[in-house]
């Protein structure tokens, strides 16, 4: 009886009462966190949509917490998870769209320090390239193929995200085909890996 109370005053105690009932009523759902920049604080007044950055350190604050009480998890480890029926209480999916340049320079090595995997959601048209295009966060550089590969060989992964970013609803099937397929085969045949996982762009229908 003593070891019940304790254990629910610590469950109680330990993170708050609300982040602790929430954890436990989530327990067997899937936890997805999807971001797409990480910058330095002083950079992030130049983003254009703030929503859509995190700065360094509270990225690094946010994967210590995620590394104590869940457990990241890889995307084909949810496969498999899927296929099996295996339980995945607890557990975290982080992702990134796009594919910016600061996320090899500052998320991969937080990421690397807790030993989280991760996938990379890549608009394979702006792959190594200084944008001019008006993505979700600006005009940033994005990431090369040598550093995808790097990370593709360490623990994360590298799914698709069309080609060039554009709405798909408003494509024809032809078009739809050559910016999904021409993505996937891009990263497969630069990467030498699968890319099992897609990114539907800006979430809008039109």
């Amino acid at each position: 009886m003593k070891r019940f109370i304790k254990n629910i005053v610590s469950f109680v105690m330990g993170r708050g009462l609300f982040f602790n009932l929430f954890r436990y009523m989530n327990r067997n759902k899937l936890l997805i966190l999807y971001y797409h920049r990480i910058v330095k604080k002083e950079e992030a007044s130049n983003v254009k949509d703030i929503n859509m950055c995190a700065d360094i350190d509270s990225f690094d604050a946010q994967m210590d917490f995620l590394s104590k009480y869940y457990t990241p998890i890889s995307e084909q480890e949810i496969i498999k998870a899927i296929n099996t029926g295996r339980s995945i209480k607890y557990s975290v999916w982080i992702t990134f769209d796009d594919g910016y340049k600061d996320n090899y320079a500052n998320a991969y090595p937080i990421l690397k320090k807790y030993n989280i995997p991760a996938t990379f959601f890549v608009a394979t048209g702006y792959t190594n390239k200084t944008s001019k295009a008006s993505l979700d966060c600006g005009e940033p550089n994005f990431m090369s193929w040598e550093e995808l590969k790097e990370i593709s060989r360490n623990n994360m992964s590298i799914g698709t995200h069309t080609v060039s970013h554009r709405i798909l609803s408003g494509l024809s099937d032809k078009e739809l085909e050559k910016e999904i397929l021409d993505s996937k085969n891009e990263i497969e045949q630069r990467l030498g890996i699968k890319a099992i996982s897609f990114a539907y762009p800006r979430g809008k229908k039109r």
